[in-house]
């Protein structure tokens, strides 16, 4: 069963959204996904309050989150790995090179997979992966762009996390369906 994992800094909004988010469309595929999150700082903490509100409003529920830190969320290597932005798939790649060819950032693998194509009937992950990344070099992960980031709300009002909450859905689903093949 492949592993999907979503990082970013604290595992209380953005990776826990889309983690929430993506586990909802990829329930009762043929293909289980085990769909996970964690963050670079401390372990146990709940999401933000506003966080688990503009989750429920949708549907989906963040009350029982914890946050997980990311060193404890690579081993087993996850099949996938995304960050909500680049500093997250670099600190992945700084602590396990050989990650690389699975870490990207959502925007990214997104686009990617888009231009590439779903994945096709009975390919493997790692070769849909490899196929998606085949032009990638490292140096993709250099540099402090946030062309490649989704914002970050914590701290911010509930139209932040509204926002968010808008670009991981329609980005999360797009990554669901281009790795279901569809």
């Amino acid at each position: 069963m492949p592993t999907l994992l979503f990082v970013c800094t604290g595992n209380l909004c953005r990776s826990p959204m889309a983690a929430t988010v993506a586990r909802n469309i990829l329930a009762g595929r043929a293909e289980e996904v085990t769909v996970i999150s964690a963050g670079l700082l401390r372990s146990g903490e709940p999401a933000t309050d506003e966080a688990v509100k503009v989750m429920r409003r949708r549907g989906l529920d963040l009350s029982t989150h914890r946050s997980r830190r990311v060193d404890d969320a690579l081993v087993p290597a996850p099949d996938l790995i995304v960050g909500m932005a680049r500093q997250h798939a670099r600190v992945v790649v700084d602590v396990i090179p050989g990650l690389f060819p699975r870490t990207f950032t959502l925007k990214d693998f997104v686009a990617r997979a888009r231009a590439e194509g779903p994945r096709r009937p009975g390919e493997a992950l790692d070769t849909y992966l490899a196929r998606v990344g085949m032009d990638r070099r490292l140096g993709a992960l250099v540099g402090m762009t946030s062309a490649d980031d989704v914002a970050d709300p914590i701290g911010g009002p509930r139209r932040h996390y509204e926002r968010t909450a808008d670009e991981l859905d329609d980005l999360t689903a797009r990554l669901a369906r281009l790795l279901a093949g569809g």
